[in-house]
Parts: structure tokens; sequence; C-alpha cells
């Protein structure tokens, strides 16, 4: 199973430990569940999709079923309720960016749990079939969560619009460098993020971009709609970073051609002519038979999954 099914999240939060951690648990007030519920409503509303939380076992939209939550090789807890009003924060600001009703061609659902494990690592985020899933924990503190949930949105957003376009892949291999190998889990991947540095000149925004082609798609996806001016200035200076994000910009425009305007906007669009053809030649997006209805999956019961053989 592909590592960047079970992609990590990494260097979107600075955690928070010791007596921060402390401070924040001791100013914390008692959530305001009704509130949560409203907010997360208005949100999923606006963007047509569902906004959950509760149990894991609980995190899939129809079609699918309660088997399809499982996640690979990983494990999830719920997420405590006093943490989810700035994780709402961050998913509400990152939606903001995408046209009216783009996010929901290829995303149904954000679920907000408050642990993640994957491969016995720690990590922020992953996805489904048909949804994405980010994790909200206490000791990331009220900044690491709202970042989280920012970047996260475009990180694993990203991994389904990967999934769309078969000829991306094939065109995004050829820019790795010379001998280049994947890490073998999210383990590795993890370590490789913690130890490793960024390489704009080998086409690698941070190290993690390094382990997989995936999380080399994810890591420029976030890049560009959270941190654009960044990666305009490389694609001006290095070649393959303009080739890489002119492969970004094709498939999103692929998609919807609306999102040439986002990219306009964020001064990238002047990289979607790295390449002759794009990607939407020959490929059309299906309109959806029935548009997912805007709720809150909400369980009081607080579950574990289990970790799945691979």
């Amino acid at each position: 199973m592909p590592i960047a099914r079970r992609s990590l999240l990494v260097g979107g939060a600075a955690f928070v430990t010791g007596a921060a951690a402390v401070a924040l648990s001791n100013t914390r007030r008692s959530p305001d569940f009704d509130g949560i519920r409203r907010r997360a409503d208005a949100i999923a509303g606006r963007n047509r999709i569902v906004i959950g939380y509760g149990s894991p076992q609980t995190f899939f939209v129809a079609p699918y079923t309660e088997k399809d939550a499982a996640i690979p090789r990983g494990q999830a807890t719920s997420v405590d309720p006093a943490n989810l009003d700035p994780a709402l924060n961050g998913i509400d600001e990152s939606l903001s960016i995408y046209p009216d009703g783009f996010f929901s061609r290829a995303c149904h659902a954000i679920f907000v749990c408050g642990s993640l494990i994957l491969d016995d690592a720690r990590a922020g985020g992953t996805y489904g079939p048909a949804w994405i899933i980010l994790v909200a924990s206490a000791e990331s503190g009220v900044g690491g969560i709202f970042k989280t949930a920012h970047l996260g949105v475009h990180h694993e957003f990203s991994s389904l619009i990967w999934q769309k376009f078969p000829d991306l892949i094939k065109a995004w291999q050829p820019l790795m460098p010379v001998g280049w190998q994947p890490a073998r889990d999210n383990a590795e991947a993890l370590a490789a993020a913690e130890t490793g540095s960024a390489d704009p000149a080998a086409g690698f925004l941070t190290p993690y971009g390094r382990t997989s082609l995936e999380n080399d798609f994810n890591v420029y996806a976030e890049t560009a709609f959270a941190e654009p001016t960044l990666l305009r200035d490389l694609g001006r200076t290095y070649q393959v970073v303009a080739k890489k994000a002119g492969l970004l910009v094709a498939a999103y425009t692929a998609l919807d051609d609306r999102m040439h305007d986002v990219f306009a906007k964020l001064e990238l669009a002047q990289f979607g002519s790295a390449f002759p053809q794009t990607l939407s030649e020959g490929y059309a997006v299906p309109a959806p038979t029935t548009m997912p209805q805007p709720s809150i999956v909400d369980h009081s019961e607080t579950r574990t999954l289990k970790r799945k053989k691979p």
C-alpha cells in the first residue's frame, strides 16, 4: 500500500509541551457544544461538505460504509471538543481560497480526530476515498491546532487531486533526482523530515517532500496556498520547482478552470505554461449525482481504531 495513502503532515504544528501545555489546559474553558455544532454546520454548508468529529469509526460518507473508515496500518482517537474551535478556524480559512463548490468535487467530508498514529509514528492528517482527516491535539497548542488544520486542508486534499490524474503521477516522476528512492513507510518519512533539510535546487521544498512522489506534491500544494510568495520566488530561481508548480497549477485547473484565477491572484499562474500540454486534455470531471448534505457527525463515545494488519 503506497505511503501517501497514510500521508503524514509534518511541519504544520509546533508542538507545545511541559509548562506551556499545562498553562493551556488551565486556561481552557468548557466547550460550547451547541456553538461548535452551529459553526461547523455553517462552514460545511458554505462548502457543500460534511464536517465530522466523534468516533473515528464514523469517519465516512455515503456510499461508503464503516469498513471504509478503517485507517490502513493506523489508529485514531476522538477529538476533545475543547480543541475544535482553532481547528475550525484553520479549516474555514483554507476552504475560503477555493471557488464555490470546487472542494466538494473531490472531497465530500473533513473529519477531525484527537490523535493519529501511522506506522507507529504520530501524524497530523491522512485521507480516505472521499474525505480527509485532520488532527486537533491539545499538546499542539491553539496555534499548532490552527496551523495543522490550515495546512492540512491543502495538504490532504491535494492527495485526492493526485489520485484523479494518472498522467500527473507519470509527469512528476522524471522531475525527481537521478537515483531517488521513496521512504519505506511513514516512520522513515517522519525521521527524514526531522533530520533533513529543504533542497529547492533538487526540487524539494521540505525534507518531507523527498519521501514520496505524492508527499512531494502535497508539500507543493500546501506551499502554493499558504506561502505562495515563497513558491513563486523559488520557481523563478529553480527550473525544477517551476515545472512542479506548473503541474500543480495544471492539475487543479483541469478539475475546475476557475482555479486559473485563483492561481493568478497568488502569482502562480505563470508556471502553468511550464508544460506544453495541460492535464485537462482528455479528462472530464463528471458532475456529482448528489451533493453531500452538510452535517455534523458527533458521537460521545470515544474509541480507538485497532491497528489493521498490513
